[in-house]
């Protein structure tokens, strides 16, 4: 299982169209993020997103951002509802704690909140909604 990953700025429009569409939509914040820094050169080394392709498609993704150098890391994880339990969600988590000190996430759901309250790593810190 291999991870892909770019900065945001130098995305393929194809790569950027096909991630735009994956993602909870108007009940997330994965689409503006991604749109945000796409169309905003400035602050492009702030923000990188990562994928993982299964035949071809992409079925999972992160966006990981600060808006400047000094702010906290900020990360989204979306998974295909077809392709989840097959851990890819957790391979995307440790190639972005890899890459950053100390990563926020906002999970979308109380379902969300439970996968990222398993994870045993202090890199991860989850902002508590639910």
């Amino acid at each position: 299982m291999y991870v892909h990953t770019r900065e945001v700025s130098k995305l393929t429009p194809s790569i950027y169209s096909t991630l735009y569409k994956l993602n909870f939509r108007k009940y997330g914040l994965m689409q503006e993020v991604l749109q945000y820094f796409y169309r905003n050169k400035t602050n492009i080394e702030h923000a990188r997103v990562f994928w993982i392709e299964d035949g071809g498609k992409i079925v999972a993704w992160s966006i990981a951002f600060a808006y400047t150098n000094n702010s906290k890391t900020t990360a989204y994880f979306y998974t295909h509802r077809s392709y989840r339990r097959r851990g890819y969600a957790s391979k995307l988590i440790k190639t972005v704690e890899k890459r950053y000190n100390s990563i926020y996430v906002h999970p979308h759901d109380q379902v969300a909140s439970g996968f990222f309250d398993t994870i045993k790593n202090r890199k991860i810190r989850r902002v508590k909604y639910y």
